[in-house]
């Protein structure tokens, strides 16, 4: 099991983790979970992802290991070995999604005193904040949660703005895979037809191709907006959900605003 500070350099760690994972399709058991600084008393949160993990650090955990690594392209579809579940016996509180495809598996793993917790990853404000209250009502942290959420609510805002001015000036339509499709509205865009996480069929591709779209939001960890680009001449932009090792939302914002921003020629 490897360790990593949440201090250190999160662009890098968002930049590797969600960006250079082309060809990536599995990894040693020292990169299956990431563990953050551990204070004094706090409660031991194994988390499904980063993203999950993202919000149990807003929510004011400390000592968080990661199951799945940011080594693979969709963290989700990792297939867990022995010892990257092995943590799970010792947590105090077991954080999902519930679409993980080893969700299964961890709550098996879990111990018999951890608490099996439903969290629902996301990067608008309004949903961060009600998943981060959740858990800080059950870890006794609301104080520092209310900072933290506050403090992600305002970084949010400042990147969403900047990117609205850059495409306010050029009318859009955009066609969004559906994970991405949250993405549109930090843009100042409404989302014109989405397609996914299922394979896309010639008649999807024939009809988003149809409502003319002159961007396409992929999700990089599922791409398959490829036809309807090829087809329609829209620009593709490469979208990331899933954090960095750090455990940290803000650069994600920054990464993703960056990429619409220049796909509008801002």
């Amino acid at each position: 099991m490897r360790k990593y500070s949440t201090r250190r350099g999160v662009l890098g760690a968002v930049l590797v983790g969600g960006l250079m994972f082309a060809g990536a399709c599995s990894s040693s058991s020292d990169d299956a979970t990431t563990t953050t600084e551990a204070g004094g008393g706090a409660p031991k949160v194994v988390a499904s992802t980063t993203w999950v993990g993202a919000i149990a650090k807003l929510a004011g955990a400390t000592d968080i290991t990661v199951i799945a690594p940011t080594s693979i392209q969709h963290p989700p579809d990792y297939d867990p070995k022995a010892s990257d579940l092995a943590s799970l016996s010792k947590a105090d509180y077991v954080l999902l999604a519930g679409f993980e495809g080893f969700a299964d598996r961890m709550k098996e793993a879990a111990g018999s005193d951890a608490k099996v917790l439903m969290v629902m990853p996301d990067y608008d404000p309004k949903m961060v904040s009600a998943e981060v209250t959740k858990l800080a009502k059950e870890w006794g942290t609301t104080d520092v949660a209310a900072k933290n959420v506050e403090d992600y609510t305002e970084r949010y805002n400042e990147d969403s703005a900047k990117v609205k001015e850059a495409t306010s000036k050029q009318p859009q339509t955009v066609v969004a895979q559906k994970f991405a499709a949250g993405w549109a509205a930090f843009a100042g865009y409404q989302v014109a037809g989405t397609f996914g996480p299922e394979p896309i069929t010639a008649s999807q591709v024939a009809e988003l191709s149809g409502l003319k779209p002159t961007l396409v939001f992929e999700n990089s960890h599922m791409p398959g907006g490829s036809e309807i680009a090829s087809s329609s001449g829209a620009k593709m932009v490469g979208l990331v959900n899933f954090p960095g090792e750090d455990l940290e939302l803000p650069p994600v914002l920054d990464i993703n605003a960056t990429a619409i921003t220049e796909a509008v020629g801002g």
